[in-house]
């Protein structure tokens, strides 16, 4: 009898917990205003979403990366309220890749995850300083021997196979040099470190005074 009452017990708690992540999903997307798409799965393992919500939170764990990463410059430049093109540059950097963490729940598959044949987007790889002929926080590496890319943007041709060396996020287009810039391109999830990528077309640079900032069309490898 107490085994029957027990197993009781276990079903009733199905409904339930499908009950909670109802509600919880339902105060995530009115009261905190995510989006998170449809849920592909739920499981022991906890809810999947789809693409959506993989890019809502790369979006949101990258801007809070650039905000803590300026928070932490303006206090130590207080009282001379200047900031310097290395740390306008590591503001940037912030702001283009997430953690491990983050990138675990929002990589992109090579398909997008919606039988396509193959995602595609444009990332960030890097400042390129010409007077110098060298890169300064490169995020392109050899898929083989993990060397950072040191050939001038102009010499890397579409087609080229590159490894990505930080959790970078993948955005829907190109960004206009404008106010907005980056924040104004949608994200659509992260490249985890070491995701394969194959380079679609030329680098473009984007001269922001403080760095010339070069992004490039992407497509997931598997």
């Amino acid at each position: 009898m107490t085994d029957q009452k027990s197993s009781w017990v276990e079903l009733a708690k199905y409904p339930i917990a499908v009950l909670s992540v109802f509600l919880a999903l339902v105060g995530g997307k009115f009261i905190l205003g995510i989006p998170f798409g449809s849920v592909s799965e739920i499981s022991t393992d906890g809810v999947k979403f789809t693409q959506d919500a993989k890019g809502e939170i790369a979006a949101l764990s990258a801007q809070l990366n650039a905000a803590t990463k300026s928070i932490e410059e303006i206090k130590k430049q207080l009282p001379a309220h200047t900031m310097s093109a290395e740390s306008k540059s590591e503001i940037f950097e912030a702001s283009q890749t997430v953690s491990d963490q983050t990138a675990q729940i929002a990589t992109i598959k090579p398909d997008g995850g919606g039988g396509k044949s193959e995602q595609t987007g444009y990332i960030w790889i890097g400042d390129y300083n010409k007077a110098a002929a060298s890169w300064q926080r490169m995020k392109l590496v050899s898929p083989t021997t993990n060397a950072p890319l040191a050939n001038p943007p102009t010499t890397i041709a579409p087609g080229t196979v590159f490894s990505v060396s930080g959790n970078m996020v993948l955005r829907d287009g190109l960004p206009a040099n404008d106010i907005q810039y980056y924040q104004a391109r949608r994200s659509l999830g992260v490249l985890p470190v070491g995701t394969r990528i194959k380079v679609l077309s030329t680098p473009v640079g984007v001269d922001r005074e403080f760095a010339i900032q070069y992004w490039v069309q992407v497509a997931i490898q598997p």
